[in-house]
């Protein structure tokens, strides 16, 4: 039916309108709930006041709310972890053991062979220089057989000296010769020397005997000239017993020189064949270490005679040659059981038995103050892998201690002259005084001070630190 006053009806609607919008903000006060409204018609009609409308549904502001709140919530947590440090690390904690405790002291060292062929710096017959340079070495690591050439050293020193022998041992042949010729013309004219004076002798013999029978003077000078000429041959006869006694003194001489240089000359040739060293087996080629600088030795090294210069190890029986402490040393005894791992290996792991303990102790390398004591390991069985000069770390089991409580080392602490442990006691920790027994390099034994499965903390839990830098008042004990 047509609206005779558009007026009214525009008021209607407009008046229907409000109503929609009242009710819709009282529906954010109250409960949710329909809100009937009377719409306008379309093309100015309206339609009847008791005819059913249909009412807009108006949804509920409760999940935004709610969401919202949840934002809020994350917001403000995540702040709040970024702005309080973390202290996870801080609360980390074990609990204290019953049980055996096991006495280990933990040292490295490098795997050698039991039996081994070493290869030295020949020691020179013929003397020279007391060092020789080493000119060429069988590259390390490698398999040789018998015969191979391991090492060869300068021959030049050697040369030379065989140049100087040979010199003189020529120049004394040619003194012989000349003295053998000097020799031969003093006994001859020696000997002329001889005959001469027999001659004069006989001479002075006959005119003696035919002065009988004239006068006395010229009989007494007579004889003086027989007396002159006897004493004459004399010396004459003795001259040539001393020529010749003397030259064959002189030649012996010479001849034991000559002979000398010779046999120096032999030598000195036959060392020559000693800087060249060839292996006397099969074996694995491994340099062995300078007596000067502690080091591998190389192409170039000076080395002395008899020192060592490479090891043909049997690498079916290997050893341990350990470096230990002398403030433990004591507690190392022969036959003591070890465990051997090799830095090369990490996984694999050995067993020994203590062979030797040395008694005499070596400045340690790294540090000159301390001492360190040679302790070498029976490693048991062979393996492939095991290769002298390998890095090992050991463990070698002193003693096992029966029914004792132990906690790791980094649990216990000095602070205030007192050796402490932190106790869980629910929520925060109880500081507590412990006595200390034995340790190892893991685990130190608590005589005093816990109780079996309290929880101990691995950090000082009253710190707030960077994890990676060390506490200053609180600091680990052992």
């Amino acid at each position: 039916m047509l609206n005779p006053n558009p007026t009214e009806s525009t008021r209607a609607e407009s008046g229907d309108l409000e109503s929609v919008k009242l009710e819709s903000n009282r529906s954010l006060e109250d409960s949710p709930r329909i809100i009937e409204a009377r719409l306008p018609a379309r093309n100015g009609f309206s339609k009847a006041p008791n005819a059913p409308s249909k009412r807009p549904k108006v949804k509920s502001l409760w999940p935004k709310r709610v969401l919202l709140l949840g934002i809020l919530g994350l917001v403000a947590f995540a702040a709040y972890s970024w702005i309080v440090p973390k202290h996870t690390e801080a609360h980390l904690t074990t609990a204290v053991k019953r049980g055996t405790f096991d006495v280990v002291v933990v040292e490295t060292g490098e795997l050698q062979s039991q039996r081994s062929l070493a290869i030295t710096a020949p020691v020179m017959a013929s003397g020279g220089r007391s060092q020789l340079a080493i000119q060429y070495l069988a590259p390390e690591g490698t398999t040789i057989d018998s015969g191979t050439l391991v090492v060869s050293f300068d021959p030049a020193d050697q040369l030379k000296l065989i140049s100087d022998k040979q010199n003189e041992l020529k120049l004394s042949m040619a003194d012989l010769e000349k003295m053998k010729v000097q020799q031969k013309a003093d006994a001859s004219e020696a000997r002329m020397a001889l005959e001469n004076a027999e001659l004069s002798f006989k001479l002075a013999k006959l005119a003696s005997d035919a002065m009988k029978f004239e006068s006395q003077a010229k009989q007494r000078e007579s004889q003086l000239e027989l007396r002159k000429a006897e004493l004459a041959f004399q010396q004459a006869k003795q001259n040539v017993k001393s020529k010749s006694s003397i030259g064959k003194s002189e030649i012996g001489n010479l001849q034991l020189k000559i002979g000398q240089l010779q046999a120096a000359l032999d030598r000195a040739q036959s060392d020559m064949g000693r800087i060249i060293v060839k292996a006397p087996g099969r074996g694995l080629i491994v340099y062995q270490r300078s007596w000067s600088t502690g080091k591998k030795l190389a192409k170039g090294d000076q080395v002395w005679g008899g020192q060592p210069i490479v090891q043909l190890p049997d690498l079916s029986h290997m050893q341990a040659v350990l470096q230990v402490n002398e403030v433990d040393v004591s507690k190392v005894k022969n036959a003591q059981s070890v465990e051997v791992a090799l830095d090369a290996f990490p996984d694999k792991k050995f067993t020994g038995k203590v062979l030797s303990v040395a008694s005499i102790g070596n400045p340690k390398e790294n540090n000159p103050s301390v001492k360190v004591f040679e302790v070498i390991v029976d490693l048991d069985g062979a393996d492939s892998v095991l290769k002298p000069g390998m890095t090992v770390a050991a463990r070698i089991s002193v003693s096992k201690i029966d029914n004792v409580l132990s906690v790791p080392i980094e649990s216990v602490f000095e602070k205030d002259g007192k050796t402490i442990v932190y106790v869980e006691n629910g929520t925060s920790f109880d500081k507590r005084e412990v006595q200390l027994g034995a340790k190892n390099d893991n685990f130190i034994i608590v005589t005093k001070g816990v109780k079996e499965g309290e929880k101990v903390a691995l950090v000082d839990p009253n710190k707030e630190q960077d994890p990676k830098q060390p506490t200053k008042d609180a600091k680990s004990k052992v």
